[in-house]
This record gives C-alpha cells, sequence and structure tokens, in this order.
C-alpha cells in the first residue's frame, strides 16, 4: 500500500506530537535522585538529601511517590532550600504543605530556608506561617545557622536567602554592618563541615561573593534549565535568562562547592521538557 507525501507528512507529525507529550509527562512525573558522591570512608558517609521548588506540586497521593523514594535513601539531613509555598497559596495547601514535612521530620532531621515564592508569600500574608513550619519538627534557617554532629562528623548547617555580596553598592563599612555580611562571616568561621542553603545560585555565582571558605552551598531556583535541549543544556532560568550558565548541577566557586538541584516542578505555567523532578544527594 502507498502513502502519499500527506499521508508521511501527518503520520511524521503525529508521532512527533505522541513523542513530545510522553517526553512532557515523563519530565514532569518521573522522579530521578542525582547522586553527588564525596565519601572516603563508606563507613562513615553523611546523607543529604536536597529538594527545592516543590510549587505545590505532587508526585502521588500526599506526595506518596517522592516520600517513599527520600525513605529509601534513608538521608542523614533533608534540606529544603526554598520554594515549597507559593505566593497564592490557600489554606488547604499549607496544611497539605505542613502534611508533607510531618512525614519528613518522621524520616530525619529537617530544615528550610526561603525561595522568592516563600518570602513574596510571607510579605502578603505575614510571617505567621513560620511558627506552624516549625511545629512540624523542621527547623527554619534564615541568616541563621545550627551546628550539629552526625556520624562523629562535626557539621555547621545555615540558611540565607539573600544576596551574598554587596549587591547594594554600599560603602565597604556599611557592608561590613549588614546583617547578610555579618552571619556570612559567622558562618564561615569554623573548622566545621559547612553546609549553606541558598535558594538562589545569583546569591554566589559572582567573584566578590566567592571569597569565603563554605564547603557546600545548596541551591534550587533554576528548575534545571526548564526545557533541556542536547548540546545546549538549559534553555532558561530565573534571573540568569536564556541558556543559563548555572542551570544544575555541580560548580566549584573559588572556596565553595555549590550544588544546582533542577528541583520538583515546572517554572511559571511552563512545563519541565527532557529534564525530569530531581532528588538531589549529596554524600561526604
Amino acid at each position: 500500500m502507498c502513502f502519499s507525501n500527506k499521508h508521511k507528512a501527518i503520520t511524521s507529525i503525529m508521532a512527533a506530537a505522541i513523542f513530545l507529550l510522553l517526553s512532557v509527562i515523563i519530565s514532569n512525573y518521573n522522579l530521578e535522585i542525582k547522586t553527588y558522591n564525596y565519601a572516603e570512608n563508606p563507613e562513615k558517609t553523611t546523607k543529604i538529601v536536597l529538594l527545592t521548588d516543590l510549587h505545590g506540586n505532587s508526585f502521588g497521593k500526599n506526595n506518596c511517590r517522592l516520600i517513599e523514594k527520600i525513605k529509601a535513601i534513608n538521608p542523614d539531613i533533608i534540606c529544603l532550600a526554598g520554594d515549597f509555598i507559593d505566593e497564592d497559596n490557600t489554606e488547604e495547601d499549607n496544611r497539605d504543605f505542613f502534611d508533607f514535612l510531618y512525614k519528613l521530620t518522621d524520616i530525619s532531621q529537617v530544615y528550610y530556608s526561603y525561595g522568592n515564592h516563600d518570602v513574596g508569600y510571607f510579605l502578603s500574608n505575614g510571617y505567621t506561617i513560620i511558627d506552624d513550619i516549625r511545629k512540624t519538627g523542621c527547623t527554619v534557617l534564615e541568616e541563621e545557622f545550627i551546628d550539629i554532629e552526625i556520624n562523629s562528623k562535626k557539621i555547621r548547617i545555615g540558611g540565607m536567602f539573600d544576596y551574598a555580596f554587596n549587591q547594594q553598592y554600599l560603602p565597604e563599612d556599611e557592608w561590613a554592618d549588614d546583617s547578610t555580611c555579618k552571619f556570612l562571616n559567622e558562618f564561615a568561621d569554623t573548622d566545621r563541615v559547612k553546609i549553606l542553603m541558598c535558594h538562589r545560585p545569583e546569591s554566589f555565582i559572582y567573584e566578590d561573593a566567592s571569597f569565603r571558605t563554605i564547603d557546600f552551598v545548596l541551591c534550587g531556583h533554576t528548575h534545571g534549565g526548564v526545557w533541556r535541549l542536547p548540546f545546549l543544556g538549559g534553555l532558561i532560568a530565573p534571573e540568569q535568562g536564556l541558556f543559563p550558565e548555572y542551570d544544575k548541577g555541580e560548580f566549584d566557586l573559588n572556596n565553595i562547592k555549590m550544588i544546582i538541584s533542577s528541583g520538583l516542578s515546572g517554572y511559571e505555567k511552563i512545563p519541565r521538557l527532557f529534564n525530569s523532578p530531581e532528588i538531589t544527594v549529596i554524600e561526604f
């Protein structure tokens, strides 16, 4: 049976449409585990799960698929590096988020720092929700840190939302008095392993922000570039624009090892493409 060029064209278009649809479905619901291993002694490994940018997304009823995967990883620490609350969250959305946090705190120690959408919600609705987050057993860190010990390893873990450099171009003495500058100096002043949650990688991707020694800066915000294109990487990221250099993965910034998770949702109304939602694991 012969097919005309028109039929062939229609068949090709339908095949391409089906492929694209399946790719979008996989890219938005197929949870991927990405592991970065820096462990020298497997018997004394500390394991961190990094989650970012959930934006109210759900993987199974009550996020059961996400929870089960995290349980299987059996982390020592869970870090939530921002954008789990959206600016237009309803009370029901918030209850779902608290339920999610309760499930995470049943697994391990949970630390939470702000993203831009979290801050947008706080500014519109007040900061009382932070008390509710703490009631779940989750530790909230905003320009704060806590010293802990896991597997005989001394660790300092902190969180911040602001930029780690003098973004207001203040005189040097005024920047030295800024709360963010003071926090960073105090946070970095230790021999402990230093882990800092900072939602936006832009907070550290400028040269003058990298002079402090911080072992791991854990970021999100980029959604992995949303669409990942062959040979080009991510298509777009907030603040960085088209074809961002810092879209996802591991980056060395002078004295800082930055890990950017591609997060768990699309960007605004744009679905992910060739870019699965990510549970990030750091072992050291």
